[in-house]
């Protein structure tokens, strides 16, 4: 691995383990086995290395976004592809996932705030493309629309958000996960068989 590399995987890592604001420099170069002068030279400082991680986030996020949309004939074929894509990408990019959501709704610099409505934008774009397939248009306002988008996402990685992966990362325990985030966000929360 190059340096670059290394200083980009340990800001990813600290950031989703403490956040950006509570993570220094000194502590990326450190993890990095660095020169923090390096993380200046390759991303301009720290500000320049969220904003690849993000950017690196929105552009994973949105190749899977795409990718389910293309494979799906239909709404409910778009969930459970667009599921299984989100959680397995973000299985193999966990951080910057985590650094993603978190960072990019939680900081207000106006570079962050441009690449937000690029990427909304680029999504709603791509969701357009289903809506179009299975008869319809997204409903609500853009407000409304977002708020769908943060609950939704929240509900696909609930398990990285609050149960730190222990059942996303158990191969064994993935496919249930996947079907039951699927059907609650396609029917509402599963019903309980009578012999449950």
């Amino acid at each position: 691995m190059t340096k670059r590399i290394d200083i980009l995987n340990a800001g990813a890592q600290l950031f989703a383990k403490r956040s950006y604001d509570a993570v220094g420099i000194r502590d990326i170069a450190k993890k990095a086995n660095a020169n923090s002068s390096m993380i200046s030279y390759y991303f301009g400082g720290k500000a320049g290395l969220l904003r690849t991680i993000i950017q690196q986030f929105t552009g994973l996020y949105l190749l899977e976004l795409r990718a389910a949309v293309e494979e799906s004939c239909n709404r409910s074929d778009f969930v459970d592809n667009f599921v299984r894509r989100i959680v397995l990408d973000a299985r193999r990019h966990r951080d910057v996932y985590l650094v993603g959501f978190k960072e990019l709704y939680g900081q207000d610099a106006p570079w962050l705030v441009k690449i937000k409505k690029e990427f909304e934008t680029s999504r709603w774009q791509a969701m357009a493309e289903i809506f179009k397939r299975s008869g319809g248009a997204p409903k609500g306002s853009g407000l409304e629309r977002e708020i769908m988008f943060k609950a939704l996402s929240a509900m696909i990685l609930s398990d990285y958000l609050v149960g730190d992966g222990l059942i996303i990362d158990n191969v064994e325990l993935t496919e249930t996960y996947l079907r039951v985030i699927s059907e609650m966000i396609k029917r509402g929360a599963p019903r309980r068989e009578e012999n449950d």
